[in-house]
């Protein structure tokens, strides 16, 4: 299983060892030097000679490495004359015998010495590992700085190529949240990720849920067999380094004035100089110490005893800790035998929340012990609210609303409460009761902050107008920080739905400055990353890459370089644009007609958003269900709209009428596809939302009909104001008008502004109506944009992965292939026989078939 992803690396170790004298596989312990070592080994035309493994043990033994491969007379003799005897042995050999030595690091040197004069000379080929951070015998280091063997450095797998390993041992594909923090654990370790995966089994640490497997275990869990591993190169340590690297486990990340603080003389310098530990500067210029790799820390943390635990804890509270992080302070209060701070448990288990639930919790009921107060109940009740056990969060709250001594808590309280009504229990008309209660009993100074919490609660009602009106009414009064920032929230989000790109993009950046300057609550953030993301994908001109998934869950999303309280990398790698938020990346792919791209991410953004507060609940069922029925995947599509309909707790209005336009359109009941989508499109219209309700009039024409559809622009009043709604404007009206020039252009315009599936259906359509030269050439023009494009909201650089068949088209072969005739399936589309049979056409000729009896097994659904 090391061997994924690792073809290149292969073919690179193969080149070496027919072009050269050999090869030689470095990279850290675990990352599947040995793997790739033996495969290589395996694929020779010849077997090496001999399979030799260095140990530490045998190196008190001089040329017993190489025992394999001597006579028991030549082991004690000079390295020379031991070189020259293996010389002659092999000198009869057509080629030189390849011999492969795993750990060279551990070799004696009267072996190493031997093995470079026998590379040297061409005695043999040498396919050797080498583990990084070690000191090898000088010979063995001569062997690659002479240039006599290739050097090849193994990287750690990349997020693609975690999630390939497990979805090969967990036997199906892995959630993409799972997968970024697995990766996290274990920086991309080979041998970390099996022995995770083979815990995560046995303990029940995974769980299946909408057919991807994800991770419900403590971020902090580690393997058995790797513990014991890991522990080692601690245990190796002296006392006083011990101590050193059991302080550190209490605060990874720790500031070198903290940590010295506490350690002994020296310590640190023996935690560096054993590679335990890494150094690095900030841009303020505090040095900061860290384990070499996450799972170090938490196996040392959880080797401590309790009574150890209290004794360390103790000792950092009194240290230096201006820079220190509040979830390590915090885990020092909890730990402590002390009364704790509360404050920092509740700063801290917002901060863990997105990412550790239950940490959060623990750290909240700690607090509140502490006499935390409404405040402190008001925060369990949020982070229970979170993690899905609305009945417990409810009870939390009323214990809050009991113990409110002022304004400031009461308007906290009542906040959470808006918040539990809206995205918890779905209920529009309690939100209002919460909002109309704050405005009776909150005194006329809090006037703002209540119109901001408001225009967030109308901008999810689907009231756009009324949210974008109340919001700029707050900002005309020059209110708080704090509550600019959430009425700058509900104007991103309401701007970006009623179609005013440029206004838009200009509160998103403000907002976005503001933001990263406040302290703001994890969700509070993780609300406007998400606004950021979904506007910079709709009107920005350039798209950059998606936010992350935060945490295992990773419902909330996450800018690149924001941890949220716990540490995590910010590079970008080269083939890892699935890393980021399902949502955004569904939705990206959807724009784009990666229909089959899609369904995976948004089939994980539905899991996400039905568990606790789901913010996007309504727009992430509403994404899959009119994905799954674009697909043909009809049942599907069907049971989802059935099972869990979008509701109205949603940005857009009409979401409901558009999923049930796409699965009347999935089977064929044009009509009703049409009257839906256009009900949809007028309660989008009525609200303010007036981009999606171009989308869902556009795709009242692709699902049902064009005539009707065009005919309703002019009924719904909508008039095309940004290149997106002007794309949607010219796809409606050339599908009404069937002519050929009009639809080559619109394609062109669809091109432009990345609606790659709009394009392809308009270019398919332009063909098969018979134009002139020009519309032929236009039709290859945009064809060969289609090729050259990149699905938008994944950081750009991966192809598209066009669904071959038009809309149309797939509707024609799905009833050909239910055995309908060319006369039926025009009756029942309204098309004539010849367009129908152009479109049959094109679906052989794009499937490689010939006849309605292949179609069926490759057709979606």
């Amino acid at each position: 299983m090391a061997l994924i992803g690792r073809d290149s690396e292969l073919a690179l170790v193969r080149r070496a060892i027919a072009r050269s004298h050999g090869v030689l596989i470095c990279g850290p312990a675990g990352v599947g030097k040995s793997a790739v070592a033996a495969e290589a080994a395996g694929r020779l035309a010849q077997p090496p000679v001999a399979r030799i493994v260095a140990t530490a043990a045998g190196r008190s033994v001089p040329f017993g490495a190489l025992a394999p491969i001597l006579d028991d007379a030549v082991i004690g003799g000079h390295a020379t004359a031991v070189a020259a005897i293996v010389t002659r042995r092999f000198a009869g050999s057509a080629r030189p015998p390849v011999l492969l030595v795993d750990d060279l690091q551990e070799i004696d040197e009267p072996s190493a010495s031997v093995l470079l004069s026998l590379v040297a000379n061409g005695s043999i080929r040498l396919l050797g590992t080498l583990r990084d951070g070690t000191k090898p015998p000088d010979a063995v280091t001569a062997l690659w700085k002479e240039n006599l063997v290739t050097r090849i450095d193994l990287p750690p797998l990349t997020r693609s190529q975690v999630a390939q390993l497990f979805t090969d041992l967990l036997g199906g594909p892995v959630a993409s949240p799972t997968v970024e923090v697995l990766y996290e654990l274990s920086s991309g370790n080979a041998l970390h990720l099996v022995e995770l995966a083979r815990f995560g089994r046995r303990q029940r640490r995974f769980t299946q849920r909408s057919g991807r497997w994800w991770w419900i275990g403590e971020n902090h869990d580690v393997p058995p067999r790797l513990a014991e591993l890991l522990l080692g190169r601690v245990q190796a340590l002296s006392a006083s380094g011990q101590a050193a690297a059991e302080v550190l486990a209490l605060g990874d990340p720790l500031p070198y004035e903290t940590l010295d603080e506490v350690a002994e003389p020296g310590a640190l310098d023996e935690l560096e100089r054993t590679g335990l530990v890494t150094v690095s500067e900030d841009p303020g210029g505090v040095l900061r110490i860290r384990f070499a790799h996450p799972l170090l820390q938490s196996v040392t943390e959880a080797s401590l005893t309790t009574a150890r635990r209290r004794t360390l804890s103790e000792r950092l509270r009194a240290a230096p800790v201006d820079h220190v992080d509040i979830v390590r302070q915090a885990g020092w209060e909890l730990a402590c035998g002390s009364r704790p701070r509360a404050d920092i448990l509740l700063a801290a288990a917002d901060a863990v929340l997105l990412t550790d639930s239950a940490l959060a919790e623990r750290m909240a009921r700690r607090a509140v012990e502490a006499g935390a107060g409404s405040v402190g109940l008001a925060t369990l009740s949020h982070i229970l609210s979170e993690r899905g056990d609305i009945a417990a969060a409810r009870a939390a709250l009323d214990d809050a609303a009991a113990q409110i001594s002022d304004d400031e808590q009461r308007f906290a309280v009542d906040g959470e409460d808006l918040s539990q009504q809206l995205w918890s229990m779905r209920d529009v008309a309690g939100a209002r009761q919460v909002v109309e209660r704050m405005r009776a009993t909150l005194p006329l100074s809090y006037r703002e902050q209540v119109d901001s919490i408001d225009a967030l609660a109308l901008l999810y009602s689907g009231r756009t107008n009324e949210a974008i009106r109340l919001a700029r009414c707050v900002l005309d009064h020059e209110p708080g920080l704090s509550t600019e920032i959430r009425a700058l929230t509900a104007l991103v989000g309401g701007l970006c739905f009623a179609d005013q790109g440029p206004a838009a993009m200009e509160v998103a950046e403000r907002l976005d400055r503001m933001a990263a300057r406040a302290q703001l609550s994890s969700t509070r953030r993780g609300l406007i990353q998400a606004l950021l993301a979904i506007t910079r994908l709709l009107h920005g001109h350039h798209r950059p890459a998606p936010p992350r998934p935060s945490g295992a869950f990773g419902r909330w999303p996450v800018a690149v370089g924001h941890d949220l309280g716990r540490e995590r990398s910010t590079e970008t790698v080269s083939g890892d644009e699935d890393a980021g938020w399902p949502l955004l990346v569904g939705i990206g792919r959807h724009f784009a007609g990666d229909l089959q791209g899609a369904v995976a991410p948004l089939q994980e953004a539905v899991v996400q958003q039905l568990a606790g507060e789901g913010v996007f609940r309504s727009e992430a069922i509403a994404e899959l269900i009119v994905v799954l029925s674009e697909l043909g995947r009809r049942d599907e599509a069907q049971a989802l709209l059935d099972g869990t309909p979008p509701d109205g707790i949603a940005i857009v209005p009409g979401l409901l009428d558009w999923a049930r336009a796409a699965v009347a359109g999935a089977n064929w009941l044009r009509a009703d596809a049409t009257s839906l989508a256009i009900a949809a499109a007028d309660a989008a219209t009525r609200q303010g939302a007036v981009l999606m309700a171009w989308s869902f009039v556009t795709d009242a024409g692709r699902w049902g009909d064009p005539k009707l559809a065009a005919a309703a622009l002019d009924e719904l009043g909508l008039t095309p104001s940004s290149p997106a709604a002007r794309a949607r404007a010219a796809d409606v009206v050339a599908r009404a008008s069937g002519d050929p020039a009009a639809l080559a252009a619109a394609a062109a315009q669809q091109l432009s502004v990345g609606f790659l599936r709009h394009a392809a259906e308009l270019a398919a359509l332009a063909r098969a109506a018979g134009g002139n030269r020009d519309v032929i050439r236009a039709v290859a023009a945009v064809e060969a944009g289609l090729e050259r494009a990149a699905v938008p909201g994944t950081g750009g650089g991966r192809p598209v992965r066009h669904v071959q068949l038009t809309h149309r088209e797939a509707e024609v072969a799905h009833l050909a292939a239910d055995g309908r005739s060319d006369k039926e399936i025009a009756t029942l589309l309204t098309l004539s026989i010849r367009t129908v049979q152009s479109h049959l056409a094109a679906a052989y000729r794009k499937l490689g078939v010939g006849s309605r009896a292949d179609l069926g097994p490759l057709l979606p659904g």
